[in-house]
């Protein structure tokens, strides 16, 4: 479905570089994915726990065996895992305009005019290219109400970026059944800003900003699939909320995301990136883009668990790595969230 988008990635930089993300103090924060702070911590900033907490709508967890809720889903999620079936197909299809749009964005041929009249196509596109144009982000001085103009002051980049939110937006922001009413619209905040904090990490790093960027929106897409299943085995009765049923439902989640990538034919970097991201992953062994993913995930759920009130901000105190310049990066990519 988004083998479009396998070619829209810029000429690749050969001044690619390590993103140096040190171990934190402690072996064990590190492999749970905690951002450490100076001073004195944060509460709770176990940030993935933090995240799936808000996800599945409970404040703590607790130690106990599968109840009978969360055994249905982890059965359904291991049917859906092991079956030939092709996953991609478990999410929605996005409206054809998009990657006919995104074919004249690759193309070098296709004039400003061209782009402006597929966009014209879709009401919700102009509305976004009008509005983006218009933010603060540009800085034009003047108000922008001619869509060509709006185009003209995007660029290509800027429209590739506005598409492929265009096209996630629906697939991550399903609101069908309980949780996904209630984890839906937090699953595209963090995709939306986890994209927003690759991009600006990568163009610190001289990495592909579009690719860190489509990493970010695409990284999660299994947790949409895994939160059906809790929506069709969901009747009001029981809660999904011990720790052995967070664990599977993570880890569920995550190998859906990477053959879902791979069935839409994501750049290679990029499915790369996505693949790193286990739980057991240390960004000492990824690449550049994946530490710049790892990163980026990680400061978007901070910041989501700080917009939804469930842990304080303190944002002076946020470490990214212990040292150097990526840590100040990522303090300046923050505020950009």
């Amino acid at each position: 479905m988004f083998k479009w988008l396998r070619r829209e990635r810029s000429k690749p930089d050969t001044r690619e570089r390590t993103v140096a993300i040190p171990p934190t103090p402690a072996a064990a924060a590190q492999s749970s994915g905690i951002l450490e702070t100076s001073g004195s911590p944060l509460p709770d900033l176990a940030v993935d726990p933090g995240f799936y907490k808000l996800l599945l709508g409970v404040h703590s967890l607790v130690e106990h065996d599968l109840n009978a809720l969360e055994s249905r889903v982890s059965r359904e999620l291991d049917q859906i895992v092991s079956s030939g079936v092709s996953q991609s197909s478990l999410v929605p299809r996005v409206p054809a305009v998009i990657p006919r749009l995104m074919q004249s964005l690759r193309s070098d041929t296709a004039t400003g005019a061209e782009i402006a009249e597929q966009v014209g196509r879709d009401a919700t596109l102009v509305a976004d290219v009008l509005r983006l144009a218009n933010s603060p982000y540009y800085r034009t001085g003047r108000e922008i109400n001619s869509l060509e103009q709006a185009v003209f002051i995007l660029g290509r980049n800027g429209l590739r970026q506005l598409v492929a939110n265009a096209a996630m937006k629906p697939l991550l922001n399903i609101q069908t059944g309980h949780f996904s009413r209630q984890g839906g619209p937090i699953i595209w905040a963090q995709a939306e800003k986890c994209a927003i904090a690759g991009r600006c990490l990568a163009k610190a790093e001289g990495l592909d900003q579009f690719e860190a960027y489509l990493a970010g929106l695409v990284q999660n897409i299994g947790l949409i699939v895994a939160i059906q299943q809790l929506d069709a085995a969901f009747d009001a009765t029981e809660a999904a909320r011990s720790y052995r049923f967070r664990d599977i439902f993570a880890a569920k989640s995550r190998i859906l995301s990477v053959r879902i990538a791979a069935e839409w034919e994501l750049p290679d970097r990029v499915l790369t990136a996505i693949k790193e991201q286990s739980p057991a992953g240390q960004p000492d062994d990824m690449s550049p883009l994946g530490r710049v993913l790892f990163a980026g995930d990680k400061l978007s759920k901070l910041r989501v668990l700080v917009d939804e009130g469930r842990i304080e901000d303190a944002v002076e105190r946020l470490q990214c790595g212990a040292q150097g310049q990526f840590r100040d990066r990522c303090v300046r990519c923050y505020a950009e969230l």
